[in-house]
């Protein structure tokens, strides 16, 4: 702020390092206070909880309890500073001053959330002032144990092959558990003595928080074990359909826990098919405690259908379990699938004031990808909403058009309330279409405004370097947007494929070797995600034939580790083998109505869907490997589309 940059002097135990007017940041330090460092509670959890104290005495500064936190909220609260993004792109707007002048401070605070993370951001500069951390004391070990399989001193994969997930064509699938054999949860029992006793760790066991996970491999439960099987409930639809299986094995382990561990506490990850709370479930003793995985993204809860059933998940776990629920939210959803620089505050504070005392915060899951550096603004809010619910996101708004950008302040801030306003429009239901984004949320007249609005701020900021380095960080990733607008628009969003019509259904064996494959058109794949060659490394190419029956799928990918035995292997044993995942838009009218098959090397289709339950009967795959490529074919019969299209 004025230029001047004071020397930093390290204190240690026992020595004082100075006695002059100073900034004394930390336990140490702060022992020149004249009195006992502060501790609200009398019990030294201060060293272990996120709250913080500024004083000014002497001339001095005093930042005790957690610093970092502090330190950040006395650069913002008391100096003006504001930091949205990375410094290098302008993102710290610092008011410049000839001196500091403090007034008396004597002030504390902490958060109402404990737990808010942001992965994979928490070392970025710009993060620090979120003030993000986690002070409570439960802890869930994600997708684990995953490496049981190859452990060569247990070898379980000989000696008990049956605690692994078997799939449909009859191979065990790890790292994935059966959750229903007898035998996994025995093992759960010795791997945790064995721990205990000093023995090699288990994966699932943390020491620190004292608890034990249970969380499925990141992938559907698809057991089909003579265990498994009869536990499935498909009346809980594709978000529960397995969630007696895991749930019944986790409850068990609670039940052994409170009788031979009682302080080790039991955590759990209600994930893809195992979210939802199945009939009869029962903690009795109160020792286990949910992070529930919230897997449309934060901001889909603008949409009331979304809202009303991810909080009613997180009542309905807070209810079985006894205890306030850890949340899971994704920063990267929708933002992955959806070209829009939406805006999602005001969702965001009103989800923290409704789950007041139900939650104790979220760890907010990104993948530091393109797609979310245009969703900055959401994660300033998001952090602050965990902070503290009361916020007005309108102000916060406003100090951010008038700090950042100056004389572009007025259409920077017309943008801004773009953003909010149209995706907190309703849509009928909450999934991203292009009929939802497009026509509702962001219809082509506000587009084009949005585009004017950032041409009309780059003029007005046109001599201020900084200002327009701001404006193109902000508006960074919206050129999609922008793309995908107008094409819809113009027709000329997406290229019509030709489906020729054959004479038979191929054998659907994966070989693509029929008849009917020889006059199919074929469409290569292209390397979306890379910004300077569409090109993929290895071709793939796709074809469709149709009858009166139904339509064809036939994929042939090339790759050179395809018939090399070695190869395949190892590849197997880390679970790594091909996937494919196609979205039906079955309705036909973009509504919503999207319908996921989704396909592993080996086994049948599993189905997905947020919307409608969709259980087709007649839908068929194969797959079929080769040396240097690898094929599929999927037909989808007419038969099962009735009453959607």
């Amino acid at each position: 702020m004025t230029g001047v940059k004071p020397p930093i002097v390290l204190e240690w135990a026992g020595e004082t390092a100075t006695n002059a007017p100073a900034l004394y940041v930390g336990t140490e330090a702060c022992r020149a206070f004249g009195e006992p460092v502060w501790d609200p509670h009398n019990d030294g959890s201060i060293a272990e909880t996120d709250e913080f104290r500024v004083v000014t005495k002497d001339g001095s500064v005093y930042f005790t309890g957690r610093v970092r936190h502090g330190v950040y909220d006395f650069g913002e609260r008391v100096l003006g500073i504001r930091q949205y993004w990375e410094t290098s792109a302008g993102g710290r707007s610092v008011v410049k001053a000839d001196e500091i002048v403090l007034p008396e401070l004597d002030y504390s605070d902490r958060p109402v959330y404990l737990r808010r993370l942001t992965f994979p951001y928490e070392g970025a500069d710009w993060a620090n002032v979120h003030k993000s951390g986690n002070s409570w004391p439960v802890h869930c070990n994600a997708h684990q144990p995953y490496r049981w399989w190859g452990e060569t001193n247990f070898n379980y994969k000989v000696t008990r092959p049956e605690i692994f997930q078997l799939g449909r064509d009859g191979k065990r699938q790890p790292p994935m558990l059966c959750y229903g054999n007898p035998r996994t949860l025995e093992t759960y029992k010795e791997r945790l003595e064995l721990e205990l006793a000093g023995g090699p760790k288990a994966g699932m066991y943390n020491a620190a928080a004292k608890t034990v996970s249970v969380s499925q491999w990141d992938a559907l439960v698809d057991c089909q074990c003579e265990h498994c099987k009869p536990l499935y409930d498909q009346s809980r639809g594709t978000t529960g359909n397995a969630s007696p299986i895991i749930w019944g094995f986790a409850a068990k382990l609670a039940d052994w826990l409170h009788e031979k561990h009682p302080d080790i506490t039991v955590t759990i990850l209600p994930y893809l098919n195992t979210c939802d709370v199945p009939k009869g479930l029962a903690f009795p003793h109160r020792n286990v405690e949910a992070e529930v995985c919230s897997m449309p993204g934060l901001a889909l809860f603008k949409n009331k259908d979304v809202q009303e059933h991810e909080e009613g998940l997180i009542r309905a776990w807070e209810k079985v379990t006894g205890r306030p629920i850890r949340s899971w939210n994704y920063f990267c959803w929708p933002a992955e699938f959806c070209a829009a620089p939406y805006a999602f505050g005001h969702a965001a504070v009103e989800h923290y004031k409704r789950m007041r005392g139900h939650i104790v915060g979220a760890f907010m899951n990104g993948t530091g990808t393109e797609p979310e550096k245009k969703l900055i603004l959401g994660a300033y809010v998001w952090m602050r909403a965990m902070w503290n619910p009361e916020l007005d996101v309108e102000a916060v708004y406003d100090a951010f058009a008038e700090r950042m950008f100056g004389a572009a302040a007025k259409p920077m801030r017309r943008l801004v309330a773009m953003q909010e306003e149209g995706w907190a429009r309703q849509w009928a239901a909450g999934q991203c279409s292009n009929k939802n984004v497009y026509e509702i949320s962001y219809p082509r007249k506000d587009v084009v405004e949005m585009e004017n609005l950032i041409a009309e701020a780059k003029a007005l900021a046109k001599d201020d370097p900084l200002v327009l380095k701001r404006i193109e960080r902000y508006t960074r990733g919206w050129q999609p947007f922008f793309d995908e607008s107008k094409n819809l628009a113009e027709g000329t969003a997406l290229e019509p494929t030709l489906i020729k019509k054959v004479a038979a259904d191929p054998i659907v064996d994966g070989k693509l070797d029929d008849e009917a494959w020889s006059i199919a058109t074929g469409y290569p794949f292209v390397h979306s995600t890379c910004k300077t060659n569409s090109t993929p490394k290895y071709k793939a190419e796709l074809k469709m034939v149709w009858t009166p029956n139904g339509v064809t799928f036939g994929l042939k990918c090339f790759d050179p580790l395809c018939g090399n035995a070695a190869a395949m292997e190892k590849i197997r044993k880390v679970n790594s083998l091909e996937e494919i995942e196609m979205f039906l838009d079955v309705s036909g009218t973009g509504d919503g109505h999207w319908y996921q098959i989704f396909m592993e090397d080996s086994g049948d289709p599993l189905y997905y869907t947020d919307g409608p339950v969709w259980q087709p009967k007649g839908i068929r795959k194969g797959v079929h490997y080769d040396q240097g490529f690898w094929s599929l074919e999927l037909f989808v019969p007419f038969a099962d589309l009735k009453g959607f299209v």
